[in-house]
Order: C-alpha cells, then sequence, then structure tokens
C-alpha cells in the first residue's frame, strides 16, 4: 500500500467504527480525547437513518461518549441532516416520507409551511432506513408518486397523463444505499440499499443519494474544516486544507470508502471491525483501500505515534 500522507483532519464514520450496537469499540472513547488533546479536527459522517441527528448524538453519549471523548453537535454530519437542505434547495414542498418517526420529524422541519396540505402533490420520495416502513402499501404508494399514478398528482405537473414535454418526474432521495448492516446479533442484516433497488427496477427512477459515499456530503463536511481554518486566529494562512490530507476512516469499504471519497482522493481507512469481512476490500469491482487498520483506536495510535516523528 502507498505510505500514508500528513494528515491534517478526519472524517469517521459511526456505527461498526466508534461503536457496535450501544457499545463503544475497543478504546474509541479514549482515542477521540487523544484527537481532540492533539488538536487534530475531525468531524463524524454517519448513514445511519433511523433518528434524528440530535437522537443519534444523544445515543452515543449514553454509551460512553462524553467529555474530550465525546460528540458536539457541530462535529456531527448524517445523512438525515443533510437531506433537509437538499429538499430546500430543489424546492421540494410535499415529499413522500419513508423514514422513522424521529428522522421524519428532523426531515420535515425543512419543509416549508404548507408541506401538510394535503391538496398539493407529492413532489418527491425520501427514503432513510425504517425497516417498518417498507411495507408492500408504503413501497407501492412510493412507487406511485414516481410513475405519476398517486392520486395526490393527478391533475398535476407531475400525473402521468401530462403530455411527456410538460410534465415533472419526482425524484427518489435516499440518504445511502447501503447493501448490508451489521445486526445487534453480530450477523449481517439486510440494509437501505435493496429497498432502493427494487424501487428504481420498478419505476426505471435512478436514485440520488444525498448521504456517503456521495461527493456532495463529504465536500459539505470538508468545507467546516476550511471555514473554521479561517475563522481561527491560529491559521495556517495560505497552507489550505486539501482532500489528499483528510482521512476517512469506516467499516464499509464501498458505502464509507468508495464514490465521492476516492473521487476527492482522501484517505482511505477501513477498519476490521463492524460489518468488515475478511477479503471484502478485495472483491471485484471494488476500489482498494490506502489502508485496512485492526481498529479506530489503533489507527489513532499509530497517527499519533507518526505525528511525534
Amino acid at each position: 500500500m502507498s505510505t500514508r500522507p500528513r494528515l491534517r483532519a478526519l472524517l469517521i464514520d459511526l456505527s461498526g467504527t466508534l461503536h457496535i450496537g450501544n457499545e463503544p469499540t475497543s478504546g474509541a472513547v479514549h482515542a477521540l480525547g487523544r484527537l481532540r488533546a492533539a488538536n487534530i479536527p475531525f468531524r463524524f459522517c454517519s448513514n445511519t437513518s433511523k433518528e434524528s441527528t440530535e437522537s443519534i448524538r444523544q445515543r452515543l453519549e449514553a454509551m460512553g461518549f462524553s467529555g474530550e471523548g465525546g460528540i458536539r453537535s457541530e462535529e456531527l454530519w448524517t445523512s438525515i441532516g443533510v437531506i433537509g437542505g437538499v429538499l430546500r434547495e430543489r424546492g421540494i414542498k410535499r415529499p413522500l416520507i419513508l423514514a422513522s418517526d424521529s428522522a421524519k420529524e428532523d426531515i420535515m422541519h425543512h419543509l416549508p409551511s404548507g408541506h401538510s396540505d394535503e391538496t398539493q402533490p407529492h413532489d418527491a420520495i425520501v427514503m432513510a432506513f425504517a425497516p417498518s416502513q417498507f411495507s408492500y402499501a408504503n413501497l407501492d404508494s412510493a412507487f406511485r408518486v414516481l410513475m405519476g399514478e398517486h392520486p395526490s398528482q393527478q391533475g398535476t405537473k407531475f400525473s402521468a397523463s401530462e403530455q411527456s414535454e410538460a410534465r415533472s418526474r419526482a425524484p427518489l432521495l435516499v440518504t445511502h444505499r447501503s447493501r448490508t448492516l451489521q445486526g445487534s446479533d453480530g450477523a449481517l442484516s439486510m440494509a437501505l440499499g435493496p429497498f432502493v433497488t427494487a424501487l428504481e427496477h420498478a419505476s426505471g427512477v435512478s436514485a440520488e443519494i444525498v448521504g456517503k459515499p456521495a461527493r456532495s456530503f463529504f465536500q459539505t463536511v470538508i468545507g467546516t474544516f476550511k471555514e473554521a481554518e479561517k475563522s481561527s486566529s491560529s491559521g495556517r494562512g495560505g497552507d489550505e486544507l486539501s482532500s489528499s490530507s483528510i482521512a476517512i476512516i469506516g467499516d464499509d469499504v464501498e458505502s464509507d470508502l468508495g464514490g465521492g471519497a476516492a473521487e476527492l482522493g482522501l484517505w482511505r481507512v477501513l477498519v476490521r471491525t463492524g460489518k468488515y469481512r475478511p477479503g471484502v476490500e478485495k472483491k471485484d469491482g471494488v476500489s482498494p483501500p490506502d489502508e485496512v487498520v485492526d481498529s479506530f483506536a489503533s489507527f489513532v495510535e499509530d497517527l499519533l505515534q507518526s505525528l511525534k516523528q
């Protein structure tokens, strides 16, 4: 593997990397405290979409991530948090949302005041990981919105009966499309991806990913490092932070380390915890990581030692 560059900032995955279920991975809390003490900036990047961003932070705090090893709100970036900005930017007013109650509340906070007006057509599908929401009836309603055949769309620009040049198609916006996740029993379980693929296959509409590994997601988070540098009185002046000096650490070689992470030239670190399985980084079609380590804590230990040299 290539020689690790001198890293100046970190993007850190949560589930499978910092914690598994309701337990921190070995040494993770202490490792975060050491990074903070060393003044190495970091952000947490999570595709966890079963709950709101604040609920995630509170759950991590209950696991023991507190004090110097804690997770601050301004450091936590989730696909649920980002999707609200996407809806605002695109002027989406009444999406059909398949998400948990907690995540749905977080998303709806970003919608205009008329989002609950049932006389308005559904103008998008928003999907987060919420197994209880993926019944046939709910998925079929989402399919009909994508096809322009939902009752709310009759007589509107989204209706399938509109002439093709005048018709608008509702987009399929998804927090991520990971195929698997680590279950509470340690075995792999289905994640959001297979349900997204089902809707794509049935409707012919391609999903738009707003979380990892979308390039736009990483660029948004990296931008906060640069903003912090500019506003800091101890900034480095003209020494601008580059993508090649930022590492992304995660347990999913595709959803954490693929796509935009590779395109931007981030240093990609795969941990052997969470959903990692031996040899996954060598599969056909996978962009191999730059580094494979035993755990997040072991990576931090090695990083801090290398910075002393």
